[in-house]
């Protein structure tokens, strides 16, 4: 065998060869890359283009989702004394990098110059310009031009960006398509497609209409879709960062010089929004404070803050899109403000007020130690290095019980092991593979996964001394005041007197607490797990709030200060201090509980059908017309809510709201617009001669007929809503908020609400009061934080109207005033609480909202009991018992529980096989904390009925039985 190197083919034309194809491949990408890019402009460009081509514009509106469908343009041009002249140039999920990027290319670099730049948003996308999904970044990409190094810079964290870096991300979607629309499509091709068949160019044809109707630019979105879509995308993005957020890191102070810079002022309004932990931790206090002092202090700057609108969730969508009742309220405001304000010209807008930022914050007081808890094996699967840490006197403080209580979720214990401190996770996934050095506290146990096994090593507990306190990655602040201490907040000096408004929850531990104003008492009004505080805060010096403990642990909602009607938030949002509502129907979409039952909606035919175009149909139907998207809203069809489809020899039509532009352009479907119903057939044939049957029916959108969470209840049908509401109303509920639209004649609808099975309102309600605006009724018993089932029903009439309704929510009654019940509204009387005295030594009171209050004087007493209920298989008890008052038993040791009696129809003991009367007892663990009651018993042979009776063993003082039943199962 020769040692002579296997020979080149060639000889030294090989050797050529094999030099030169390294150099021809650099060769060939240095060409790819400093080659020109394309001239011409992405999709979204060429429609900004168009857009602004059509109306020069005097007003230049940007911003993502929110602006598209907050701001109405007509409504905007109207109140400034235009005749058209607002451009909406958005992109759903988009950024201050956006903004600016399309501010200087498709407004300024086409020859466009805007008196006014209005960006209707929140500061989280202001903020921070990092495009939080692959589809917001690539639509960054689309817009970016080779010289846009400052908006890749920041996008980037502030890192100079290499010129190579720029051109390969200029050049990526390139890539992308030679890589996954070049070969893969190829390859797909080889397999599955035939001669001539391109699989791909197949496919392309139908998904890249579907992806633009999901998410592209202004004028072509199928909003059901979007809808979906888009919360998952804006708020939930795969991309994160680390870095903090701050003004400088965004391109707002660039997009104000650059507007500056070619004569326009730039206007950021401030849009309400419900809370979100993941949008609150995207908008630091003192970045936003940044924000608007810099809007406040540049010439052509203003800030117009609308996060205090007096809107009610029924007025939203989703967290941070408006329905149709807020986006009026939101015109309103915002045409109110221009008729104020003249924006257009060169008055310097009003100065804004920026969040109130604490001058300090502290703990006063030393937090109590924690025992060292008891360390058990883990019991789980391949987590080898992980224990229990059982520690019963931290109930009360674990996820569960906080998620339980409609708190955030975030636990103020920290595990330390031998001295190393553990780092606190949210979720079961980050232990990884238990080595991690980690510790959770989702329930009772806490969960101790350190890098190594314990073994014989010390786990120590202690309370996290931060302000807030955070969980590691989460970003969702929790404000912790720990026994025997207080936290303190300095509040700037303001410049007119305020009222200070704070909202705290107990969570364990017995004893009260207390809310001072430079050591001045606050007024504290107790709603049910609540305690909502109101002082006066005066003005032109600096003020301390302190909230202080003398044994429980609480948690701080929120707080801020009202000043001439305006609320600056210092912990917290507005809807903290208001409670949280019951959302029965409001975003129902996502809502498995909310039925419609009722006939079919008749056909109402005014004419008979009308050709409109080469196939195209017109069903004439005023009455049907006037439930249309446009007529209803004045906007272009796409976010409707239709309430009939099309059938066509039995089979729906595709729809609904397919867009007018589609039907014209041959799209099979239909459209309700205000002279009727527009439809094309299945396959294109003329519905005047193709001899097949056309009717109209209610709208079969399963699993109800609803859109935007918006539901429709024809003549004949009832709504029911059900809701389990534990861990929602730490206030409970006084006040039933409705919004509602009608059509047809006037009529009464029959609305009730019960909790439980037990009622809590029963009314007729005039439907003009419905069309009227936002209906509030106060319920007739007050709805408990601890409440399980809620149950929501409203029937129209056989001969009322067609109604959609907007939402229902159950909300606290306001910090201030009373709900008055409207005339339009028939009440009808509800009855007794089901509750009596069993026992001569206690006494038995229904309070407000319906609860059995017992008030001891013995250390023992049968307590508050429900009225028979039929009985057969398992009896039931469900609800909660909380004791309050309570003066300390004789022997401390022993505690006080709740026991619960089983009684027959007749008020005689139940007993077991053995004999013995059945019972079930709970030890209370502190006072005020509900104990969760969910027994069951085989109810003896023979019975009928049964009743159950909470009594209160070991102490003596009030016990409050909160929605208590009994039910058969």
């Amino acid at each position: 065998m020769s040692d002579t190197p296997f020979p080149l083919p060639g000889g030294a034309v090989g050797w050529t060869l094999a030099a030169a194809l390294p150099v021809a491949v650099v060769a060939g990408w240095w060409a790819w890359m400093t080659r020109p890019l394309p001239a011409e402009p992405s999709p979204i460009a060429q429609g900004f283009a168009r857009t602004l081509a059509s109306d020069p514009p005097r007003v230049v509106v940007l911003g993502n989702s929110i602006a598209r469908v907050s701001l109405v343009a007509p409504q905007l041009s109207e109140a400034l004394g235009l005749d058209g002249g607002v451009a909406k140039l958005t992109i759903d999920g988009s950024n201050s990098a956006h903004w600016y990027t399309i501010l200087e290319h498709s407004v300024y670099e086409a020859g466009y110059a805007p008196d006014l730049v209005l960006i209707p948003n929140l500061p989280a996308y202001a903020l921070d310009p990092v495009p939080h999904s692959p589809i917001v970044q690539v639509r960054l990409d689309e817009l970016l031009q080779p010289g846009d190094a400052l908006v890749r810079a920041k996008v980037r964290g502030g890192s100079p960006v290499p010129w190579w870096t720029e051109r390969l991300t200029a050049r990526r979607l390139d890539v992308r398509a030679f890589v996954l629309d070049g070969l893969k499509a190829a390859s797909v091709d080889l397999v599955f497609g035939g001669d001539g068949d391109d699989v791909r160019s197949r496919g392309l044809a139908t998904a890249d209409p579907a992806l633009e109707r999901v998410f592209g630019a202004d004028g072509a979105v199928d909003m059901d879709l979007h809808a979906a879509a888009m919360p998952i995308v804006e708020v939930r993005g795969e991309a994160s960062t680390d870095r903090p957020i701050t003004l400088a890191g965004s391109l707002i102070p660039d997009l104000v010089q650059l507007a500056a810079a070619h004569g326009s002022r730039v206007l950021f309004v401030r849009m309400p929004v419900l809370p979100d932990p993941e949008i609150l931790a995207r908008e630091p206090a003192d970045a936003v404070a940044d924000l608007v002092d810099l809007l406040n202090d540049a010439p052509n700057g203003g800030y117009l803050d609308l996060s205090g609108l007096p809107v009610p969730a029924t007025a939203f969508n989703d967290t941070v899109h408006l329905n149709d009742l807020g986006i009026r309220a939101f015109m309103d405001a915002l045409v109110a403000y221009v008729d104020e304000v003249d924006v257009l010209g060169d008055t310097p807008f009003p100065r804004a007020r920026p969040p109130l930022v604490p001058l300090q914050v502290g703990r006063t007081g030393t937090p109590p130690p924690l025992d060292a808890p008891e360390v058990r094996p883990w019991g789980g699967d391949g987590l080898g290095c992980c224990s229990l840490a059982v520690a019963p006197a931290l109930d009360g403080l674990d996820q569960r019980a906080l998620l339980g209580r409609g708190l955030v979720a975030v636990s103020p214990v920290r595990v330390s092991v031998d001295g190393t401190p553990l780092r606190p996770v949210d979720a079961l996934a980050d232990h990884g593979d238990g080595c991690q050095g980690t510790s959770r506290h989702p329930r009772r146990a806490l969960e101790v996964c350190p890098t190594r096994p314990i073994g014989d090593g010390a786990v120590q507990l202690s309370l996290d001394p931060g302000l807030p306190v955070t969980l590691d990655g989460t970003g969702h602040p929790s404000w912790w005041v720990y026994p025997h201490t207080a936290v303190t907040l300095t509040l700037p000096a303001l410049e007119a007197d305020g009222v200070l408004r704070a909202a705290w929850v107990h969570t364990a531990g017995d004893g009260a607490t207390s809310l001072t104003v430079d050591d001045v008492a606050a007024d504290v009004d107790v709603r049910d797990l609540r305690r909502v505080a109101t002082a006066t805060v005066p003005a032109g010096r600096p003020v301390t709030v302190a909230l202080s403990s003398d044994g429980p642990f609480a948690l701080l909602q929120a707080l801020g200060v009202e000043t001439d009607g305006q609320l600056q938030m210092v912990v917290g949002s507005a809807a903290g201090l208001r409670g949280l509502p019951l959302r029965l129907t409001t975003g129902a979409k996502r809502d498995e509980h909310v039925d419609v039952v009722g006939p079919a909606l008749p056909a109402v035919a005014d004419g008979p059908l009308q050709a409109i175009a080469s196939g195209l149909v017109l069903w004439p139907s005023t009455a049907l017309g006037a439930m249309g998207d446009r007529a209803r809203t004045g906007r272009q069809p796409g976010r409707a809510c239709n309430p009939v489809d099309v059938l066509e020899d039995g089979a729906p039509l595709p729809g609904p709201n397919t867009s007018l532009r589609d039907l014209q352009q041959g799209t099979a479907g239909y459209l309700l617009e205000p002279r009727g119903v527009l439809f094309r057939s299945s396959d294109g044939t003329d519905p005047l001669t193709n001899g097949r049957t056309y009717t109209v029916r209610r709208t079969d959108d399963l699993p109800t007929p609803r859109c935007e969470g918006q539901h429709w209840v024809h003549p004949g049908g009832t709504l029911t809503a059900t809701h389990d509401a534990v861990g929602v109303l730490t206030g409970g509920a006084d006040v039933l908020e409705l919004l509602a639209t009608t059509w047809g004649p006037d009529a009464e609808v029959h609305v009730t609400v019960s909790a439980d099975g037990a009622p809590l309102l029963d009314v007729d309600v005039d439907t003009t009061a419905l069309s009227g605006g936002l209906l509030r009724v106060p319920l007739q018993r007050h709805l408990p934080a601890s409440t399980s089932a809620v149950v929501f029903t409203l029937t129209v009439p056989d001969d009322g109207p067609s109604l959609l309704l907007d939402g229902a929510n159950l909300v606290e009654r306001p910090l201030t005033g009373e709900v008055d019940t409207p005339d339009a509204v028939a009440i009808t009387p509800l009855p007794a609480p089901p509750v009596h005295a069993a026992d001569a030594d206690a006494t038995v009171t229904p309070e407000a909202g319906g609860l059995a209050v017992v008030t001891t004087t013995t250390p023992r007493s049968d307590g508050a009991c429900l009225a028979p209920v039929p009985a057969s298989g398992k009896l039931f008890l469900g609800g909660r018992i909380t004791v309050r008052d309570v003066r300390p038993p004789d022997h401390p040791r022993f505690g006080a529980y709740v026991v619960v009696h089983w009684l027959d129809a007749d008020g005689v003991p139940l007993r077991k096989d053995d004999d013995r009367p059945l019972t079930t007892s709970s030890r209370l663990a502190a006072v005020g904390t509900p104990v969760d009651v969910d027994q069951g018993w085989r109810v003896p042979e023979g019975a009928t009925a049964a009743q159950v009776c909470a009594t209160f063993v070991g102490a003596t003082g009030t016990l409050a039985v909160a929605a208590l039943t009994a039910e058969a199962r």
